[in-house]
C-alpha cells in the first residue's frame, strides 16, 4: 500500500480491509515517499514533545515502532480533516440562520412591501422591497 500526504486512518483501514487474504498469509508492505516519511517523523516528534533530531527516522525504527508512528500520523490527519469539516459545518449553520430569519421576515411582510399604497405612504421597508425585487 502507498501512503499519501492527505491519507487518513479511515482511508488506510479501508484499503487494508479490502485485501481478502489479511490474516490468512497475506501481508501488507507500506510504501512512503521521502516527503511523507518526513511528515510522519515531524508530526510524531511534535506529538511526543521531542526535538526532530531525537526522533528516529522510520527506516531506523523497529517495525512495530514505525507502524505505531504511521498509525498515529494517520489518526492525526483524520482529526485535522474532521476539524476542517466541523469548521465548515459551523459556517454553513451560521449562514443558514441568517437566511432562515430573512426568509421568515420576507414571508411575513411580503404583502406590505408589494402594495402600491404602502410604498406611496412609505410604509414598506426599502430593504425588504429591494430583496423582494419590487
Amino acid at each position: 500500500m502507498t501512503l499519501g500526504k492527505d491519507m487518513s486512518f479511515r482511508d488506510f483501514a479501508q484499503a487494508a480491509f479490502r485485501m481478502r487474504g489479511i490474516g490468512a498469509g497475506q501481508t501488507i508492505c507500506l510504501l512512503l515517499t521521502p516527503q511523507v516519511a518526513q511528515l510522519v517523523r515531524t508530526d510524531v516528534a511534535r506529538m511526543r514533545g521531542k526535538a526532530l533530531a531525537e526522533q528516529k527516522t522510520l527506516a531506523e525504527a523497529a517495525p512495530e515502532q514505525a507502524l505505531n508512528a504511521i498509525c498515529a500520523w494517520l489518526l492525526l490527519n483524520l482529526m485535522r480533516t474532521e476539524d476542517v469539516q466541523a469548521g465548515l459545518l459551523g459556517e454553513q449553520r451560521l449562514a443558514h440562520v441568517f437566511r432562515q430569519r430573512s426568509l421568515e421576515h420576507l414571508l411575513q411582510h411580503h404583502a406590505r412591501c408589494g402594495a402600491a399604497d404602502a410604498r406611496a405612504r412609505g410604509a414598506g421597508d426599502p430593504r425588504l422591497c429591494r430583496a423582494a425585487g419590487v
